[in-house]
């Protein structure tokens, strides 16, 4: 994960993150 954040707290706000 980018921030550190788990995938569900980047889906939030960056859905294609978890693509």
């Amino acid at each position: 994960e980018l921030l550190g954040l788990e995938d569900d707290q980047i889906a939030e706000f960056m859905p294609s993150a978890v693509e």
